[in-house]
């Protein structure tokens, strides 16, 4: 009986941890857009937060919303970068967390999740194309 109870108390606490996560759809400052692979599938969205919903099961690390368009963007695997975009688009940077306020620097983690995408491990070699990124290590 008592080992009924921590089970349910153990997938209580799981369940409960993995609905108290928030998405901050933090913006990309300066006309900056992401540089990378962006996802096949473009959204048609009102604006930024509804691009987020819409992808809320699984987001990607970044979206990129065109105002005029309502086109909105996913970035998944690959981020390069930014660059210089159009007037009339702006990126956000999503980031999960169940801290009740929102992370403050947004370059600063933007920069982390380059990084933390670029790396290979000891012994293997990084190649990149524009529309492909790996690692490989020659036996």
């Amino acid at each position: 009986m008592m080992i009924c109870a921590w089970i349910l108390f153990f997938l209580l606490a799981i369940f409960y941890g993995a609905s108290s996560m928030n998405l901050y759809i933090r913006p990309i400052p300066n006309n900056l857009v992401m540089d990378g692979i962006a996802a096949k599938e473009v959204l048609q969205v009102k604006g930024p937060q509804d691009c987020a919903e819409r992808w809320q099961e699984n987001p990607p690390k970044a979206i990129t919303f065109d105002s005029v368009s309502k086109n909105c963007t996913g970035y998944f695997s690959l981020i390069r970068g930014t660059k210089k975009g159009r007037s009339t688009s702006e990126s956000f940077l999503l980031t999960e967390s169940n801290v009740q306020t929102c992370p403050p620097n947004v370059m600063e983690d933007l920069q982390k999740e380059i990084v933390k995408r670029s790396e290979c491990q000891d012994g293997w070699t990084h190649t990149e194309t524009k529309a492909f990124a790996a690692c490989y290590r020659v036996a």
